[in-house]
C-alpha cells in the first residue's frame, strides 16, 4: 500500500513538472507572436518631446561664457517648464510613486521657474527666481529615493545652470545625470529577460553602488528586484529617449561630444537589442 502511494506521488510530481514546462513554453510562444510585439526602434536622435529642449540648450551653449541672451534663455526655460508631465509619465513607467515630482521642493522649484519665465529676463527678480529654483532642486535631490529620480533632478539642475550662464556647473550636473542614466539602463536590462546588449567601443561603464550613495542618492531599490521582465522592458522604452536627451545635452556643454547615446529596437523573433552608439551633439 505504501509503495502504491509512493508511485502515485512520484507520478504527480512528474505531471506537475510537465505542466510547468508546458506553461513556460506557452508563455514563450505568446511572447513571440508578431501581433504581441509592435515595432520598436528608438534611435539616439529620436528625442520626442525632449527635442526642443536639446535644441534650445545647444543655442544657449553656443553663446559661450557669460549669461545667455534673453531670447535664448526664455526658449530654454519654456521648453523645460513644458516637460513637467513628460518627466512624470516617464518615471511612472519605472516606479509607481512619483510624489517627489508632484509635491514638495521639486514642485516649488517648477513654480519658481515658471515665474521666471513669465516675468522675463528684464525683470529685477528674474535671477532671484532662478536661484530659488536651483536651491529647491538641491533640496529635492537630497530627498530622492531612487537613481532615476536623481537623474531627472540633476538634469533640471543642469538646465537652470545653463540658463544662468554657469556652464561649468551645468556640465557637472549633466554628467552626474548621465551617470545615473547609465546605471538605470543597466538595471532595467538586468531585470528584463529578452534584451540583448551589444558590446561596442561606446559602451559606458556604470558607476559602482558606492559612488551612487556618495552622490547623495539614498534608498533601497527593492522594487527593481520585483519588477517583471515585461515591465522592465516597457520602462526601458520610456526611459531611453531621456537618456539620449541627457547625452546630447551633456555633449552640448563639452568641447567635443563624449557621451554615447542608446538605440533600442526589437527583432522579428520578439527579442530586444540595445546598443550604445557614437556620441552626438
Amino acid at each position: 500500500m505504501a509503495g502504491e502511494k509512493d508511485r502515485i506521488g512520484e507520478l504527480g510530481k512528474r505531471l506537475d513538472a510537465q505542466y510547468a514546462q508546458l506553461a513556460r513554453e506557452l508563455r514563450r510562444v505568446r511572447a513571440r507572436r508578431p501581433e504581441a510585439q509592435p515595432a520598436v526602434d528608438i534611435a539616439p536622435n529620436a528625442l520626442g518631446a525632449w527635442g526642443s529642449l536639446v535644441e534650445s540648450l545647444a543655442v544657449v551653449a553656443a553663446t559661450g561664457a557669460g549669461v545667455p541672451g534673453a531670447a535664448e534663455s526664455s526658449k530654454l526655460i519654456k521648453a523645460l517648464v513644458g516637460l513637467e508631465e513628460t518627466q512624470t509619465l516617464m518615471l511612472t513607467r519605472i516606479q509607481r510613486d512619483v510624489q517627489l515630482l508632484r509635491t514638495g521642493p521639486f514642485r516649488a522649484a517648477r513654480e519658481q521657474l515658471s515665474t521666471a519665465f513669465r516675468k522675463g529676463a528684464s525683470d529685477v527678480e528674474y535671477d532671484h527666481h532662478l536661484r530659488e529654483a536651483e536651491d529647491l532642486l538641491v533640496v529635492a535631490l537630497g530627498q530622492a529615493a531612487t537613481v532615476e529620480e536623481a537623474s531627472v533632478i540633476r538634469f533640471n539642475l543642469g538646465m537652470i545652470s545653463a540658463v544662468r550662464g554657469n556652464f561649468g556647473e551645468a556640465r557637472h550636473r549633466l554628467e552626474e545625470s548621465y551617470g545615473d542614466c547609465v546605471n538605470v539602463v543597466n538595471t532595467l536590462v538586468a531585470s528584463s529577460s529578452d534584451v540583448k546588449v551589444f558590446k561596442s567601443r561606446w559602451t559606458p561603464v556604470a558607476l559602482s553602488p558606492l559612488s551612487i550613495y556618495a552622490a547623495g542618492v539614498v534608498g533601497v531599490r527593492k522594487w527593481f528586484k520585483a519588477l517583471k521582465a515585461e515591465d522592465a522592458r516597457t520602462a526601458l522604452e520610456g526611459y531611453v529617449p531621456f537618456v539620449n536627451t541627457v547625452a546630447r545635452a551633456a555633449n552640448a556643454t563639452e568641447r567635443a561630444a563624449v557621451h554615447p547615446g542608446v538605440r533600442l529596437r526589437n527583432t522579428a523573433d520578439g527579442d530586444y537589442e540595445l546598443e550604445w552608439t557614437n556620441p552626438q551633439r
